[in-house]
């Protein structure tokens, strides 16, 4: 029987994601509860409905939920500063009130049971908080670059949704017909050449419709693109006839 999708992930954090990491950036050293973001977890949820999640309520497991096909793939920035994963791990927080609140708006109409949560730049930063990027080498990018490819191969998703403009330019990188997200650009640039969602983007013989959406710890959103931003979503995510 094949591994587990995310076994065969937790393998290549082992190879790749222990050592030989940029100054500031440190491995995932725990796995922490259910559910959460890959790394820190395994990025998958068992509820019908996105008001029955709850973070980390299902505990600390290697049991794996069945992996979704031709699902969702949702791709964030990077998982945690290390300071704020180990108040995860000892149950001081239970994760970001804030990202969490707002993919339950983004993904109202997809299962939850489709998604896998996981991120683009792996490892836990020294940071003065969440939000501050981690330090980059060419070799660390091109590792999870390598990590995103071998997600997108064992998920084979239908719809891969990134919050925010990292993980979209690292995805315009692994996959092909995201021209419009690679270099330098902004969200308006995306808008006036209609290319928030683009159909039709491959990886290696899996084809899929990516959308790129404001991060939920973005600044300066108002409640009308986030609505736009989950109208897009949905639109998106329905699956083909």
């Amino acid at each position: 029987m094949p591994a587990h999708p995310i076994s065969r992930l937790r393998d290549q954090l082992r190879t790749d994601f222990v050592s030989d990491l940029p100054p500031g950036v440190h491995p995932v050293h725990e796995w922490c509860a259910e559910p959460q973001f890959f790394p820190g977890a395994s990025g998958l949820l068992s509820e019908a409905s996105w008001s029955d999640v709850k973070p980390t309520a299902r505990g600390v497991t290697d049991q794996f939920l069945p992996a979704p096909h031709r699902g969702v793939v949702v791709i964030g920035h990077n998982l945690a500063s290390l300071d704020s994963y180990n108040k995860v791990l000892s149950g001081e927080i239970n994760g970001f009130e804030k990202t969490w609140r707002c993919l339950r708006r983004l993904l109202a109409d997809v299962s939850p049971r489709e998604v896998f949560l996981t991120n683009a730049y792996i490892g836990l930063h020294v940071a003065p908080n969440d939000t501050t990027p981690p330090r980059k080498t060419r070799d660390y990018s091109r590792r999870c670059q390598d990590l995103m490819g071998l997600e997108l191969e064992l998920f084979n998703p239908r719809l891969v949704v990134c919050l925010g403009g990292p993980a979209a330019r690292m995805l315009a990188k692994v996959a092909d017909g995201l021209e419009d997200w690679s270099g330098q650009w902004n969200f308006q640039d995306l808008e006036n050449s209609n290319a928030r969602t683009v159909p039709n983007c491959t990886y290696g013989e899996n084809s899929f419709t990516a959308v790129v959406v404001q991060h939920p710890a973005a600044r300066r959103v108002d409640s009308k693109a986030r609505q736009l931003d989950t109208q897009r979503i949905t639109h998106a995510s329905q699956p083909a006839n």
